[in-house]
């Protein structure tokens, strides 16, 4: 059984599968198939140049993760959140830390997001969230 690594034209990942030895390999115009030997994780690589690189985010995707985060982090600023004035501050400053993230972003593969505070949701501000949360 040999494994490989089926690629696009731009070198990102389409699916990883095993294959019998005696079967032949297709070669596909739209695919190329590469031979790997171990079992990594090969969906957020990229082959480029006959090696296997980890892609940068993009500014775009770094702005898509924001605002991810910024939204699953509204509720802290609601007036009726039970958030200690201290404890709002903090979130206030992590989001404000996401926000300046892109000032100056050069591409990488591991952007470092800021930490967010600790999240002790009471009772009342959890099912708020819950309840409002678009699945």
């Amino acid at each position: 059984m040999k494994k490989y690594v089926i690629i696009d034209s731009e070198g990102y990942t389409i699916d990883k599968v095993t294959v019998d030895d005696s079967l032949p390999i297709v070669d596909f115009d739209a695919a190329t198939w590469i031979e790997i030997n171990d079992n990594g994780d090969y969906t957020k690589k990229r082959y480029v140049d006959s090696a296997w690189i980890d892609p940068v985010v993009t500014e775009i995707e770094l702005r898509t993760e924001i605002v991810k985060l910024l939204t699953s982090c509204d509720y802290t600023q609601l007036p009726d959140c039970t958030y200690t004035d201290a404890k709002k501050a903090e979130w206030t400053t992590y989001r404000q830390a996401l926000r300046d993230l892109p000032n100056g972003y050069t591409p990488t593969a591991s952007p470092k997001y800021p930490t967010a505070p600790s999240a002790l949701l009471d009772l009342k501000t959890f099912d708020f969230v819950a309840a409002n949360v678009k699945k």
